[in-house]
This record gives C-alpha cells, structure tokens and sequence, in this order.
C-alpha cells in the first residue's frame, strides 16, 4: 500500500467534501425537524422561548449531518486517492501477539 503526503490542496480538498455535504443534509433535516419540533410546540400550546427543544433538535441534526457526511466522504473515491481507515500501530503488534 502506497501512503501518499497530506498536501494543503488535499487537506483542503477533503475538507471542502465533508463541508458542503454536512451543510447539505444540516440544513435539509434542520428544516424538516425544526418544523416539526416548532409544530408540535404550538400544538401543546408552549412558548418557545422558554424551552431548548429547538435548539436541541438543531444540535441533533448537526451532529446526524456531521457524522453522515463524514461516512459519504470515506466512501468516496477522489480522482487520484481515496480515504481509508487502517489499524494503528499498537493494533497491528496486539494481532500479531494474539495470533
């Protein structure tokens, strides 16, 4: 397996990836729990301003978009490299100890 440099273009490159796609999904599923979360408030007849359901759900869709984004991008493919997960160090020698 080659291992190639982490460039600032690659860096950058990668980064913008896992950005638009977080914004993508935050932003979709902010509109259609936000909606919710503020209809079912109304419904129940509760004043917004005194409760963090909202802002609750906002953390919740954002840390949901985060982590899908940042698995869409370990599956991609990039033009001349991918991402991959591999064991560290310290696991590699433990799996050799245990065989």
């Amino acid at each position: 397996m080659q291992i190639m440099d982490v460039t600032w273009g690659r860096a950058a490159r990668v980064w913008w990836s896992i950005f638009w796609r977080t914004f993508l999904i935050t932003a979709l599923l902010a509109v259609v729990f936000g909606f919710l979360t503020g209809f079912l408030i109304a419904l129940a007849g509760l004043e917004e301003k005194n409760l963090l359901w909202s802002q609750v759900v906002g953390i919740a869709c954002a840390v949901v978009g985060g982590i899908w984004a940042v698995k869409k991008v370990l599956e991609k493919e990039y033009r001349t490299y991918r991402l991959v997960l591999i064991p560290s160090t310290e696991a590699q020698m433990q799996q050799s100890l245990d065989n």
